[in-house]
C-alpha cells in the first residue's frame, strides 16, 4: 500500500512539473487574478472563468486557470495565464468590463449621461503584463494537486 501512495505522489509531482514546463514554454500576454465580492465555490469559479473567456475570446486565445482557496475568507479566487493580445487602452478596458459583466456587476445610469459599473459591487480582475522571468507557471501550479482546487486549459 505504501508503494502505491508513494508512486501516486511521485506521479502527481511529475504531472505538476509537466504543467509548469508547458506553461513556461508558451508566450502569454497576461498574468490574471480574479476575485469577487461574493463567495465563489469551485463550481461557480469554473463557471465564471468559462463565461468570462467565452465573452472575450478571439481565434488563438488561450487561458490556463487555477481556482484555489481565498485566504481572506471561506471562498475561492483564481489565477491564470491569458493569451489575448491588446494594443490599446480600450481593448485592455474591454477585458475589465467583460469581467464585470461575467460576475454580474450592475451597470448604473449616471445622471442620465450614460452607464458606468456599480463601483460599490466591483469585482477585481488584476491583469499584469506577463514576464517570463517571474515564474508565473510555478506560482499558478502551486495548488494544482491540492484539495479544494480546480483548473483547466481553455483554447479558442
Amino acid at each position: 500500500m505504501k508503494t502505491q501512495v508513494k508512486y501516486r505522489s511521485n506521479n502527481l509531482k511529475k504531472v505538476k512539473e509537466e504543467w509548469i514546463a508547458y506553461l513556461e514554454s508558451r508566450k502569454w500576454d497576461y498574468f490574471v487574478t480574479g476575485t469577487t465580492r461574493y463567495n465563489l465555490t469551485l463550481k461557480s469559479c469554473r463557471r465564471l472563468v468559462e463565461r468570462f473567456f467565452n465573452m472575450i475570446k478571439y481565434p488563438g486565445d488561450i487561458i490556463f486557470w487555477v481556482a484555489e482557496p481565498f485566504e481572506l475568507r471561506d471562498s475561492h479566487h483564481f489565477h491564470g495565464l491569458l493569451k489575448h493580445p491588446t494594443e490599446t487602452r480600450a481593448e485592455y478596458m474591454h477585458l475589465i468590463n467583460m469581467f464585470q459583466k461575467a460576475t454580474g456587476t450592475r451597470r448604473l445610469n449616471i445622471d442620465g449621461r450614460g452607464f458606468d459599473w456599480d463601483k460599490e459591487n466591483w469585482n477585481a480582475l488584476d491583469l499584469h503584463k506577463y514576464d517570463s522571468k517571474r515564474g508565473a507557471g510555478g506560482y499558478i501550479c502551486k495548488y494544482l494537486m491540492k484539495t479544494e482546487t480546480d483548473y483547466d486549459l481553455l483554447i479558442h
